[in-house]
């Protein structure tokens, strides 16, 4: 896999928006980037070095709730998991992807609690399931569909309980 750039491999990379410099190892591993944008400052670590403590993040030997953005990678090198934290908590899009790099879930956060349209995607990038979230709670639309595209399943909530539950039985026959 010629060109392939794995977690493995040191980077220092200078561009007119950004200096990205490495800090640190674990294994061979990065565990520290800290891009640097106009000033503002982003720290992104290995998910595996993150702690959690009562439901908040923080960096081993740190009393700091992490804001930043976390990283985790499948033995193959390929990114599986990319995360967002505001003060210790998920705070933003959460992606998730295949081994084939194709996004698996998308899952938008605010301040610790599911927030937003959550989406779930087969391999072949089909849909899955769509599920609306409120502040921590399922609020509105949430379909689930078969491989082909198929709607199988739609419910409707309202503050986290069941207001209406559609399903689809021809398609089991």
């Amino acid at each position: 896999m010629s060109g392939l750039m794995t977690p493995k491999v040191f980077i220092k990379i200078t561009c007119l928006l950004c200096l990205i410099s490495t800090e640190g190892t674990s294994g061979g591993l990065e565990t520290s980037l800290r891009p640097v944008l106009r000033g503002n400052l982003i720290e992104t670590v290995l998910s595996d070095n993150l702690i959690e403590r009562y439901g908040t993040y923080f960096k081993p030997y740190s009393n700091t709730p992490f804001t930043g953005e976390s990283l985790k990678y499948f033995e193959s090198g390929l990114l599986m998991r990319k995360s967002r934290y505001q003060d210790g908590e998920r705070h933003g899009l959460e992606l998730w992807f295949h081994e084939n790099g194709q996004i698996w879930r998308k899952r938008p956060y605010r301040y610790g609690k599911k927030h937003g349209l959550h989406e779930w995607y087969f391999k072949g990038n089909e849909i899955l399931s769509r599920k609306a979230w409120k502040d921590g709670k399922r609020h509105g639309l949430h379909e689930k569909f078969d491989r082909t595209g198929y709607l199988i399943s739609s419910k409707i909530y309202k503050n986290g309980k069941l207001v209406v539950s559609l399903f689809d039985m021809s398609q089991t026959e």
